[in-house]
């Protein structure tokens, strides 16, 4: 039903209820006014009667009561009749117009009175309704007399004022109906208008402002409408808007969410919502889980530890971290880490993520980190991450081998604290800075320098500084890595003293291939005199010796030149035994008398591959160097022995390899050679 209807409808109702209202309260006030002004006049009549009727009842007068009763009754036009009863309940005067009640017409009245109050009752005669008023005629006497008055003459007089009381609700029931329909209509078409637009506005259509000629009062309602539509329209395309970014957010999140309401006290959550990404994370669509329980969903949570968490949440409103945790159960398997928290509505979010992959990049990551170390302690280099302040970020283990401290990260230590041992930087001590330099020229640079073991004794290394640049292209950090170089500086010194050797050998090539000329010349001459010298003479013997001398000098002079490479050497197979003994009459000269030569030759030696003056030259060195050994008296050994070397023994010697070998042993009893002196000798041995 329409809003003009009913207001239409309210108009009419009220109008009609109003007149009847009216039509019924006028009527019984008329009546009554009526009745109480008929028993006024039946009781002004009963008192100007009583003197006169109580005397002629004292007279047994009935006439003259008759009479008296027929003028009260013919001169009011409401009384229909009136009676006496005389003091023992009879009838004793009367008048009637009209039909008399039927319970009257007997002789002995029975009506009840009350001596001391008018009784009034009702009938209903032949003519009408009668109103029966009974007045004492002394008070607390028996005697009375009854008054009939026409009640139809009153219920008339109260009918035609209700007829036109009638007529008149029903002409103004006319006119609020037209009122009405002009009242409705002018005050309801604004409202079905705002009305149709609200409609049109809770169901998100478009619309224009209103625009309704009406009085200042309208005017005023529409402008407030409208501004309302707008106020409203802003809110509602604010949530709109925050609407649409929640749900983006909601279904474009990395991380799976789904939002849950408390029941049983908390014990147990039902799933509300559950965006994309949990779907694909539970490898299960929403619509499956939504309405579920979530113990329902995932028998095994409690086991997870997250339903505690919720339920404390949603109890005392406080967010939580729930940590990773592995849930398994016999469709899903995963590490899960979870953020748990209560909206205002008292519904419980959590956020949540698969850690799985994270996990195991983690583990991964160890291990790789772990190899990195390994590999980077196992590096021969130390090699140490410097930032800017001279502190250490990381070394590897040959750092912490060289300074003997294994918490050097850890500690704060400095750069210049592990190798220089001082509280300064190493550019205080005029040693060149790698850190200070590679910040200043940002480019990778190569120092020599010197550190300090864990002793103090002095390490030459050669430090390689890289820089490690920030986003903005400043050195943050520096890569220092140190290369101990003392074995190539002795390297160096080797290469300089064999270089220096190497001219020395050629001067004694020079001389030698002289001095191998002149003994070509006396070793021809000696030839020649033997030839023409007698074997039996004395002199033959010692012509003998001189050439014996002079080949021993010319194998001496092939030996100088084949150490200045200007004579190839001659390899051949030879017994290493006879050789040797070849040489042990000049080697005992060559030692003198208080040094005892010890031959110890082995038994069936292999034969050898090798240049029998090389083998001569080795001899006589080693000697000269036992005789200068042994101050007075002294024992040189020289011994031979075939030898196996294994694979084993030649891992440890990388000089070698395993195979068959001919030992030469030679050993004195002397003092031997200090360090300097074996440091100078290292470059002078020969191939």
């Amino acid at each position: 039903m329409r809003l003009h209807t009913k207001i239409f409808l309210l108009i009419i109702a009220s109008t009609f209820a109003v007149g009847m209202g009216t039509s019924y309260l006028v009527g019984q006030m008329m009546y009554k006014g009526l009745d109480r002004e008929c028993k006024e006049q039946a009781q002004l009549i009963v008192q100007s009667l009583v003197s006169f009727i109580d005397h002629n009842m004292n007279d047994s007068d009935a006439d003259a009561v008759d009479k008296a009763l027929k003028v009260m009754v013919q001169l009011s036009k409401k009384i229909q009749y009136a009676y006496v009863i005389d003091h023992e309940g009879l009838l004793f005067a009367q008048f009637y117009e009209g039909a008399f009640p039927d319970e009257f017409s007997a002789i002995t009245h029975q009506h009840a009175f009350s001596t001391q109050s008018p009784v009034e009752v009702h009938h209903k005669t032949k003519i009408g309704r009668i109103h029966d008023i009974a007045y004492p005629l002394i008070e607390g006497r028996p005697a009375h007399v009854h008054i009939g008055t026409d009640e139809e003459y009153l219920y008339n007089q109260v009918s035609e004022l209700h007829r036109k009381i009638l007529i008149f609700t029903i002409s103004l029931m006319a006119l609020s109906t037209v009122f009405g329909i002009i009242t409705s209509r002018h005050i309801t078409r604004p409202l079905a208008v705002m009305s149709k637009a609200m409609i049109n506005f809770g169901k998100g259509k478009e619309y224009g402002a209103l625009s309704i000629n009406g009085d200042k009062d309208m005017n005023t309602l529409t402008q407030a409408f409208n501004q309302m539509i707008e106020d409203l329209e802003e809110v509602r395309s604010r949530q709109m808007l925050c609407e649409e970014r929640f749900r983006g957010i909601f279904e474009h999140i990395k991380s799976g969410v789904a939002v849950y309401e408390a029941v049983d006290d908390g014990n147990d959550f039902i799933f509300l919502d559950f965006n994309s990404r949990g779907e694909q994370l539970e490898n299960i669509q929403r619509k499956n889980l939504l309405g579920r329980r979530l113990t329902e969903a995932f028998p095994d949570v409690n086991k997870l530890g997250l339903l505690n968490v919720m339920r404390k949440v949603w109890k005392t409103g406080k967010p939580e971290h729930h940590p990773r945790a592995l849930y398994e159960d016999d469709k899903v398997t995963s590490w899960r880490e979870n953020f748990v928290y209560r909206i205002s509505n008292g519904e419980v979010v959590v956020v949540y993520e698969d850690v799985t992959e994270r996990m195991q990049m983690e583990v991964e990551l160890k291990h790789s980190r772990q190899l990195m170390q390994m590999v980077i302690d196992a590096f021969p280099q130390s090699m140490m991450v410097i930032n800017r302040d001279y502190s250490l970020a990381f070394v590897n283990k040959k750092v912490c081998d060289l300074s003997r401290k294994q918490d050097l990260v850890e500690s704060g230590i400095t750069c210049h604290e592990v190798y220089h041992h001082s509280e300064l930087p190493c550019s205080h001590a005029n040693h060149p800075c790698p850190l200070e330099r590679v910040v200043e020229t940002k480019k990778p640079m190569t120092f020599q320098h010197v550190h300090f073991d864990s002793e103090g004794l002095e390490m030459p290394v050669e430090i390689l500084a890289t820089p490690i640049f920030d986003n903005k292209g400043e050195v943050i950090q520096i890569i220092e890595s140190c290369r101990d170089v003392s074995h190539q500086q002795q390297l160096i010194a080797q290469l300089n003293q064999a270089q220096k050797m190497e001219s020395v050998g050629r001067l004694a090539g020079g001389v030698a291939h002289d001095f191998n000329n002149m003994l070509a010349v006396i070793l021809g001459n000696i030839e020649m005199a033997l030839m023409q010298v007698d074997t039996t003479q004395e002199i033959f013997s010692n012509l003998q010796e001189v050439r014996s001398a002079a080949i021993r000098s010319s194998n001496l002079t092939r030996q100088l030149l084949a150490f200045a490479r200007k004579q190839v050497t001659k390899p051949r197979v030879l017994d290493l035994n006879e050789t040797i003994e070849s040489m042990l009459k000049m080697l005992r000269r060559l030692i003198g008398e208080n040094i005892k030569l010890a031959w110890i030759p082995g038994d069936e030696l292999w034969s050898v591959l090798q240049d029998a003056s090389q083998i001569d030259q080795i001899l006589v060195n080693l000697s000269v160097n036992s005789r200068d050994a042994i101050k007075e008296n002294g024992e040189i050994a020289i011994k031979t022995r075939n030898e196996t070397l294994s694979p084993a023994y030649c891992a440890q010697n990388v000089d070698v390899i395993p195979g068959d070998y001919v030992l030469l042993e030679f050993s004195d009893n002397g003092i031997g050679m200090d360090s300097d002196t074996l440091k100078k000798i290292k470059g002078m041995e020969p191939d």
